[in-house]
């Protein structure tokens, strides 16, 4: 046999920049068998940031199928699988950001390189697009093998169109699995009739935090009630310091503090009924309550509190334009990690929601994990499950807590967190009595819509807790009296039922899909046998109509 040989490869320019770019190292192998039979490995991982969409590529050209490859370093050998023999699993998540993204894909790397069977395509994008193309793609066949999803109504609308893979007789086959997980989460991502539809990544609450050196500075104590609450503003106010820190631009920040209010005001019974949009009225006495208790605190905001980004909130707090701010407690690495926090020597601490009297359950914490899902229409169910199992389980989610400072629901991952804020926050959300959803992903998202524009409108003084709460009513009874389990959408493309009048197009669909939590079937110039049912499928619909066709039958 032809002595292995290691030879010289040119790259283009474009291959070159982007090594540069990702600061790769690269590594050619090019091993001779034969004159005539010559075979080139190439592995680079690219970042493309297009759209808002973060996407991993595999550059990957083998030509033998498969090859005894000598270890330069060590003289061992390894077999390599080629790509035909691979599973490709397709895994979206919404976590692009540094230095979260980078420890997701390093955990990937290390899973493909123990399981070489296994190929893993990365994708990632930004919290409001993941949400969009979320809701495109699940029902398409470009759906995801394994996506991150909330809990709650979020994930049970594509529950309910049979899109998720039911994960409750792979936990009872593996009872150390099962066990390994803490209960208090996983019953986040379970049904009423059992069914485990995820797998929490990340735990997570609503709390305060607060700068003590400046409640300090104003003589304020930590408050345990609302009215304590006011009190303290209205110290801070005085020593010359804002208050609060809020930043309402895209108003879901608003919703944390609405639905941590509504949680004391409204009991659970209630909610449920009026969270559901078949039932809901609103009209409990608690809600408009709720927002008289936000309307006290928006003079303690910080001014044009509607036209600042969440983030950039944060970012005031931890410079210390704001004594406290409303905050989950997985912004506690933007804070103060040495290495990616904004203020890593800021002094600081966390209070729950003071407490309100009201019909409600005051213990209440708002706040509920993260996790990931598996599609049911994955050809891969069993290898995506494993997947999970081992990035979900306590020896990554160690690391995850070492490294990026979330924890995830395995029991025992709290070992060599040195963070306090970190620990404190973790005591917090594992002791809690009860945690409650998040108000955004809890309500239907056209009542939720109104009712963060109203808040919003509220909070730059353009109406008042009575007049939103009537708006809110009536989008709450247009809900109702409809009562609508489906909708259709059309004409989509060019029909003779509708001669003349242009189509409303795939654009149109898209929109109508992403506005409703329901069913969408698309109607109007379909047949059987094109690719038009796939096209309205990947804008989101559950199906499509066809008329014609089936009169002629």
């Amino acid at each position: 046999m032809q002595q292995e040989t290691v030879r010289e490869t040119v790259l283009s320019d474009t291959e070159k920049n982007l090594i540069k770019q990702r600061n790769l190292t690269q590594k050619i192998i090019i091993w001779s068998i034969s004159e005539n039979i010559k075979s080139t490995a190439f592995d680079i991982n690219v970042k493309f940031n297009q759209g808002g969409y973060t996407m991993k590529k595999r550059l990957f050209s083998v030509l033998l199928a498969t090859a005894m490859v000598a270890s330069m370093a060590t003289g061992a050998t390894c077999t390599t699988v080629s790509a035909a023999e691979k599973k490709t699993i397709k895994f979206f998540h919404r976590f692009p950001d540094e230095p979260f993204n980078s420890f997701i894909e390093d955990k990937i790397a290390q899973y493909e390189e123990e399981h070489p069977d296994i190929d893993i395509v990365v994708e990632s994008a930004q919290n409001d697009p993941y949400k969009e193309k979320l809701k495109v793609v699940v029902g398409g066949d470009d759906c995801p093998d394994i996506f991150f999803s909330w809990c709650g109504e979020f994930t049970e609308r594509f529950i309910r169109e049979d899109l998720i893979l039911d994960l409750t007789p792979y936990l009872e086959a593996d009872q150390e699995w099962k066990d390994s997980l803490m209960e208090s989460q996983m019953v986040n991502y379970t049904l009423d009739d059992g069914m485990v539809y995820g797998i929490p990544f990340r735990l997570d609450a609503k709390l305060f935090f607060y700068n003590i050196d400046q409640f300090e500075e104003a003589g304020v104590e930590v408050p345990t009630t609302f009215d304590e609450l006011i009190e303290a503003c209205k110290k801070l106010q005085d020593a010359g310091l804002t208050p609060i820190a809020y930043g309402n631009q895209e108003k879901w920040p608003a919703s944390h503090y609405i639905g941590t209010i509504n949680q004391m005001t409204v009991s659970d019974e209630v909610r449920a009924k009026d969270y559901t949009p078949t039932t809901g009225e609103f009209t409990d006495p608690g809600y408009q309550e709720a927002l008289e208790y936000y309307e006290q605190l928006i003079p303690y905001f910080n001014e044009n509190s509607n036209g600042i980004a969440a983030d950039m909130a944060r970012t005031n707090f931890c410079m210390g334009n704001g004594a406290m701010y409303y905050a989950e407690v997985i912004e506690i690495p933007y804070i103060n990690n040495p290495d990616t926090g904004i203020n890593p020597d800021l002094n600081f601490g966390m209070f729950k929601f003071p407490e309100i009297e009201g019909a409600g359950n005051p213990n209440i914490l708002t706040g509920v994990p993260e996790g990931f899902v598996v599609s049911s229409k994955t050809e891969y169910p069993d290898e995506c499950v494993e997947f999970l199992k081992w990035f979900l389980g306590k020896d990554v989610g160690t690391e995850q807590a070492q490294t990026i400072g979330w924890f995830n629901a395995s029991k025992g991952t709290t070992e060599g967190v040195e963070n306090q804020s970190l620990l404190d926050a973790y005591d917090v959300i594992t002791s809690a009595e009860k945690m409650g959803p998040w108000f955004d992903n809890a309500l239907y998202s056209t009542l939720c819509d109104e009712y963060l524009t109203d808040v919003s409108d509220l909070t730059n003084g353009d109406t008042t807790p009575e007049e939103a709460m009537t708006k809110i009513q009536a989008k709450a009874k247009e809900a109702q009296k409809l009562g609508a389990t489906y909708l259709t959408a059309g004409h989509i493309y060019t029909t003779d039922c509708k001669k003349g009048l242009p189509p409303r197009g795939l654009d149109f669909l898209r929109e109508i899909c992403n506005a409703v939590t329901i069913p969408v079937y698309a109607i109007g110039g379909i047949h059987a046998g094109t690719r038009q049912i796939q096209e309205v499928m990947d804008c989101g619909a559950s199906g499509a109509c066809i008329m014609s066709e089936m009169m002629r039958i």
